[in-house]
């Protein structure tokens, strides 16, 4: 499961207070007006505290307070809220108040509180408080401490009082105000007792004899399937009566506060026989858990996470939540929500969201629920987004975006927050907040919400009969802002209907669709029209199945049913109905939504027509592994639909047909070494399109990397024991090389390639081709190369396209066989530089002429490669050189690269590593210089295959590549990003983690370097003059997603020629 910022908007912020009717974003209650409101921001407003019902201002010390025989001393600044009197009023514990009485069923609430302060409630209670279990103060008392809750109660024994206490970061205020009750005269009021017998609260919550909520004997189950629809949530849980009302609402389920260090309203009239009674009454359920918060949480005075503990504290409050769940009767499989305020900007802080998250999911799957996560898309819902795999994703996502729009989309507004995450009926969406709305006479402030996801309880749609639905129910949904809509409360054939006004123009601003899925046969769209605010003219429109049609229905000489548009189905579909307020009226004027009757006049529809064949498809590539190949392509654009595809290799015949929506498919049971085409066909029930075929490629058995002590095998200078030949090579002309199973070559005969360096010098520029691929060289000073060329018939043959003679010098630096190292690339790392030293090698004096010096490269401080690799592929720069010569690596009669004075020249080598992890270089030069290492990749006993393929060019300095849409020339300073793994015009498989590619710079406008970095990296490919060119071999990490980015660090463009040889990976 997975999910992947922006303003603060989005989120529930701590409001306080309510607002009217008439600036909210919910539905419009009543005979507003058929003028859409104006949509807006959705930027919820933030304030302070409520007002203090009563409280002495800017006092200090402390009082008194008494209640029912049992008195308490508290700071004087609390506030004291006597609930015998305003029995309405919030039990608010988020700002420090004493509360003496008994409260009322329906609290007048605002929609949403965050947050703990001290107070402490003196209720009446209507039982005996039973076997005292400790003390509070002078007087004994049943006690129940929940820590993770930040809670105590305790049923003072001989008085009907049960004190409950709340606490903030510190429970040091309420400890000393528990400390200090006494006993007193007086006793609780008889109407205070009759009311504590039916009101929810404190009164309500004896202690149990042992710590923590029981579980409930009868849990209410969770919905079969997913509930659409709208909910709403509200601090404290409203009544059983007020929701009862409520039923006259669009409303379906509502959101209840179960518990958490951080919830501000109390239980109240939660328990699990209300939960029952409210299941029973239709009404769906969101369990929500306010517990701890971010360590940068926008809103002061929360109780937060400790970034060290945040695993162990997210399993805590997982704990707690489930039993609060248990004894309120919420039985599993469902989502327990957990609310995560917003928060600011920064790793640490992030992680520890995280970390707490993925724990609390974890220990929630454990009891059998589901983790749900509620918050905004800036921050908790990108980051879960894009955390990595590490991360534990909840099942279910709860976002606050308060755009007025009834839909679970918000990926317009937060990229990182795609509508690919959580996309199987997993969402829900608050809309909309602070929201006073009155329904069947009573007054609630709620937060509104689109719900796409399975409930707790038994949310309930209005029923409309058979292959019928319409507002409140199921498959009807609105669009456009909800302000904009208006209600006409007991109108229409479900007593829900709706209305707006006409845009005016051709665009839609606001709409209705009723969705049902239907069996075979010809329907009737039969739209019911209500009597009243129905003047305008509507646009249907009918989708779904292979049917699109539509008309407009003019409803002001229209009421009651009426036909929108008649269809068939050939076979079963599900339908949408779509009206909007574009059917041509003038702006303002009303239309009506309500009831859509899907009414059947046939079931037996006549054959579908033979769709037509789809045409060709387009940009085939394919990559191949050991044995297999994996083709892609792209979709017909002209023809009919496609249906299927089927892929076929050619010799052999073997094949593979997909579904229509994919673009890959692979052949696996391939021939290692024979060349392979490929034939993909599009496909429908008319019959297959035209074939299209790929070029050639050639599955290759998986490969491991060995390095090998260095060995000269060409010098057409002077001949060597393996190739005798001692004279350059002419223009035009061969040479035939052999490499593996020679007396003396480390390359034994069952090599199927081997990893040469060339040296080749001559006075002219120009190029070799090699199964390696092209070799450029210039003629100025000697070019050198390390690549892994296949070996065909133990050899390898190079052809000279140069205008002059080549002298080559060739080294064998390792070989490839089915044994030997696997292979990592590494991020590049400079590890030598005997010009400032490094953390890996801390020389910086140059090597003297003639000198050799050893190189700490595995196991050293900052080197990639660890201790006990057996090779290194190494980037090894010569610079600031006196006068000519060549550089050797662990070796003593090959030579790495050559180089002339006052030059930077660079050559990439492979090295086997000695029993410390060590390199010598040597300088064969009459004077000194200063050497650059960098290490690319390393091989060892873990990593992955090295897998030789066709040489393939992805990018050209000169031209577009199948890669890659334009010819590559990189400014100064400026960088380019190619997709390298898994597209089209690349042989690399998208489970590749390193290429080996060819670099070849060319047309440089000022002197400068090449690096897979940015600007400011210690580490280079190639280096280059002004006017010149320069090429070089490299081993390059692919990103995470599929790409490699080279940097040109220099004052002016240079073009760039990249070319794919080989690639790392499982």
């Amino acid at each position: 499961m997975k999910i992947r910022r922006g303003s603060s908007a989005a989120y529930r912020a701590a409001l306080i207070g309510t607002v009217t009717a008439a600036a909210t974003m919910g539905l419009a209650v009543g005979p507003a007006g058929a003028d859409p409101a104006p949509a807006p921001s959705p930027v919820p407003p933030v304030t302070s505290a409520a007002a203090p019902v009563s409280a002495t201002a800017g006092a200090t010390g402390t009082r008194v307070v008494s209640y029912g025989g049992v008195s308490v001393r508290v700071p004087a600044a609390w506030r004291v809220v006597d609930l015998d009197k305003t029995p309405g009023a919030c039990v608010r514990l988020d700002v420090p108040t004493v509360y003496t009485g008994a409260a009322a069923a329906q609290q007048d609430c605002p929609a949403h509180l965050v947050g703990r302060a001290d107070t402490l409630w003196l209720a009446p209670s209507a039982t005996a408080a039973g076997t005292p279990s400790g003390r509070v103060g002078t007087m004994a008392a049943r006690v129940m401490t929940d820590a993770t809750a930040h809670e105590q109660l305790a049923a003072v024994a001989g008085r009907k009082v049960v004190i409950q206490a709340t606490w903030g970061t510190s429970r040091t205020d309420v400890d000393a105000a528990l400390a200090s009750v006494t006993g007193t005269t007086g006793s609780v009021p008889a109407a205070a007792l009759a009311r504590a017998a039916t009101s929810p609260g404190a009164s309500a919550a004896q202690p149990a004899a042992t710590a923590g909520p029981q579980a409930s004997t009868s849990a209410v189950a969770a919905s079969t399937s997913a509930f659409t629809g709208f909910g709403l949530d509200t601090c404290s849980a409203p009544s059983t009566s007020a929701l009862s009302a409520w039923k006259s609402s669009p409303y379906r389920a509502v959101g209840v506060y179960i518990g958490g260090a951080n919830r501000a309203c109390g239980d109240g009239n939660l328990s699990a026989s209300y939960v029952s009674a409210v299941s029973s009454a239709g009404w769906g359920l969101i369990p929500i858990y306010v517990g701890l918060q971010a360590p940068c949480v926008q809103a002061g005075g929360l109780s937060t996470i400790s970034p060290s503990s945040a695993a162990s504290q997210g399993t805590a409050a997982a704990a707690d939540a489930v039993a609060k769940a248990r004894s309120f009767g919420i039985g599993t499989g469902r989502p327990l929500y957990f609310d995560m305020e917003n928060y600011g900007l920064g790793s640490s802080c992030r992680n520890a969201a995280l970390t707490f998250l993925s724990a609390w999911t974890t220990a929630v799957h454990r009891s059998g629920y589901l983790s749900g996560v509620y918050g905004g898309p800036p921050s908790v819902m990108s980051d879960m987004s894009s955390a990595g795999s590490s991360f534990v994703a909840p099942d279910h996502v709860w976002f606050a975006y308060w755009n007025g729009l009834a839909n679970t989309s918000a990926q317009s507004s937060y990229s990182r927050f795609s509508d690919a995450e959580w996309a199987n009926h997993q969402r829900l969406h608050q809309y909309a907040g602070n929201v006073t709305e009155s329904w069947g006479g009573v007054r609630i402030n709620i937060d509104a919400n689109w719900i796409d996801a399975p409930l707790a309880g038994n949310a309930t749609p209005v029923s409309y009969g058979s292959n019928t639905t319409g507002p409140v129910g199921a498959g009807f949904s609105l669009t456009g802002p909800m302000s904009s809509w208006h209600t006409m409360t007991g109108q229409g054939l479900g007593g829900h209907a709706l209305y707006t006004g006409s845009s005016g123009t051709s665009t839609e601003v606001n709409g209705a669709t009723w969705s049902r899925y239907l069996g075979a046969g010809t329907y009737s769209a039969m739209a019911y029209v209500p009597s009243s605010n129905s003047s305008g003219r509507a646009r249907y429109s009918i989708t779904g199945g292979g049917v699109s049609t539509s008309s407009v229905l003019d409803q002001s000489s229209a009421k009651g049913y009426r036909s929108v548009g008649t269809f068939t189905l050939h076979s079963a579909a599900t339908v949408a109905v779509h009206v909007g307020d574009n059917g041509g009226s003038a702006a303002h004027t009303p239309f009506a939504v309500d009831a859509m009757w899907f009414k059947a006049l046939s079931s037996t529809p006549p054959p579908p027509p033979a769709p037509a064949v789809p045409g060709p498809s387009s940009r085939l590539s394919s990559t191949v592994g050991s044995g297999s190949s994996t083709v892609d392509w792209a979709a017909p654009t002209t023809g009919g639909t496609v249906g299927s595809y089927t892929v076929t290799a050619s010799p052999g015949g073997r094949s593979v047909s997909v579904g229509a929506g994919a673009r890959k498919a692979t052949l696996t049971g391939l021939s290692n070494g024979t060349t392979y085409r490929f034939t993909v066909v599009a496909k429908n029930a008319g019959g297959s399109g035209p074939g299209v075929t790929t070029g050639t490629v050639v599955p290759t058995a998986s490969t491991r990397l060995t390095a090998v002590g260095p060995v000269r095998l060409v010098d057409t200078r002077f001949g060597t024991r393996f190739n005798a030949v001692h004279t350059p090579l002419a223009p035009g002309a061969s040479l035939k090389i052999w490499v593996s199973g020679l007396v003396g070559s480390p390359v034994p005969s069952s090599a199927t390639g081997a990893q040469l360096h060339l040296s080749v010098s001559t006075s002219r520029p120009g190029w070799l081709t090699t199964p390696g691929g092209a070799v450029v060289f210039g003629g100025s000073q000697v070019t050198s190369s390390s690549r892994l060329f296949p070996l065909t018939g133990r050899s390898v043959t190079v052809t000279n396209h140069g205008p002059a003679a080549v002298h080559l010098m060739i080294d064998v630096e390792g070989y490839a066989s089915t044994g030997g190292s696997r292979w990592t690339a590494t991020t590049h790392t400079r590890i030598v530089d005997t010009r400032v030293g490094t953390r890996s090698n801390s020389r910086r004096t140059a090597i003297g002429a003639g000198a050799t010096v050893t190189f700490k490269v595995a196991g050293a401080s900052g080197s990639p490669v660890p201790t006990g690799s057996a090779s290194a592929l190494l980037n090894v720069t010569a610079t600031s050189a006196g006068s000519a010569g060549y550089l050797t690596v662990s070796s003593t009669s090959t030579s790495v690269l050559a180089f002339g004075a006052g030059r930077s020249v660079a050559s990439t080598t492979l090295v086997r590593l000695g029993s410390s992890g060590t390199i010598t270089v040597t300088n064969r030069s009459a004077h000194s210089l200063h050497v650059i290492v960098d290490v690319q990749g390393y091989g060892g006993a873990s990593g992955g295959q090295w897998t030789q393929v066709p040489p393939t060019r992805i990018l050209s300095g000169v031209t577009a590549t199948a890669a890659f849409s334009r010819a590559v020339q990189i400014p100064a300073r400026g960088s380019v990003t190619v997709q390298v793994r898994d597209t089209y015009g690349t042989p690399v498989p998208g489970t590749a983690t390193g290429v080996e590619v060819v670099l070849d710079a060319e047309s440089a406008q000022a002197s400068g370097y090449l690096t897979n970095g940015t600007v400011s990296s210690a580490s280079s490919l190639l280096g280059f003059t002004a006017g010149g060119a320069g090429t070089n071999t490299a081993l390059l990490p692919i990103s995470g997603r599929g790409t490699v980015t080279i940097t040109n660090v220099s004052g002016g463009t240079v073009r760039l020629t990249l070319d794919v040889t080989a690639y790392t990976g499982p």
